[in-house]
């Protein structure tokens, strides 16, 4: 399914900000531009305020208390029931009850917002072998006590079945290369995927970011540089 995104922020990360008043003029002019020329990000916007709505006539516990009381006092007023009539009537009362709170807690529920955002992708052939190199940022768009980082994520179409390794490197200009991921050996497979996530920076920094093979041959892929930034609840990552 595409993500409809207005500018790099999906769409509906920007409906759920709008449902908070969280989104400044000129986003929420830019999002209200989108929303009336599309259709199908109007609709989700609807969703949203219709479970707003319903959440608030919702009543408060003190409200929902008189209310029971005054039900209480009103059952105690009526003819006791015959037993078997009486069971019957609890029985349903039940039912509805429960059907009800489940379908408030249903319909109440908040769409799950995306756990990532793009950064960057590129696509390159090494040697006959297509390798797709993708970094993520998961801090823009995480919810509230979820964790979040830079994830960097390869996929590999290997040209042959033969022997080898590979390694998603990284290292800060001028210093010494690390791995955030690899696999030791490739015998026998046609494809391979990898992904790792960027240690926590004490500060702000840049690195360079790049696919290693050895088949048998050592060869690397350009490297793509991606910016790590140490933030409250994570990293944040983003072009240089």
């Amino acid at each position: 399914m595409n993500v409809h995104r207005v500018g790099r922020r999906p769409v509906e990360e920007l409906i759920l900000a709008a449902a908070e008043d969280a989104l400044d003029p000129t986003e929420q002019a830019t999002l209200d531009a989108h929303l009336s020329t599309c259709g199908n990000c109007a609709s989700i916007a609807a969703q949203h305020r219709r479970i707003a709505e319903r959440l608030n006539r919702i009543p408060d516990a003190t409200s929902a208390q008189r209310v029971s009381l005054a039900r209480v006092r009103e059952a105690a007023r009526r003819p006791v029931r015959p037993p078997l009539l009486q069971v019957a009537f609890a029985v349903l009362v039940v039912a509805l009850l429960v059907a009800g709170f489940v379908g408030v807690r249903t319909g109440a529920a908040r769409p799950a917002a995306p756990e990532r955002e793009l950064i960057l992708e590129r696509t390159e052939v090494l040697d006959g072998n297509d390798i797709r190199l993708v970094v993520e940022d998961g801090r823009a768009v995480a919810l509230p006590g979820h964790a979040s980082g830079v994830l960097v994520r390869v996929t590999i179409r290997l040209k042959d079945t033969g022997a080898g390794r590979a390694e998603i490197r990284f290292a800060a200009p001028g210093q010494d290369y690390g791995v955030l991921a690899s696999v030791t050996e490739t015998s026998g497979l046609r494809a391979l995927s990898m992904e790792g996530r960027f240690l926590r920076p004490d500060a702000s920094t840049i690195f360079d970011v790049w696919v290693h093979l050895e088949r048998p041959s050592p060869v690397d892929t350009a490297p793509i540089r991606v910016r790590v930034d140490p933030v409250a609840d994570g990293e944040r990552a983003r072009l240089p």
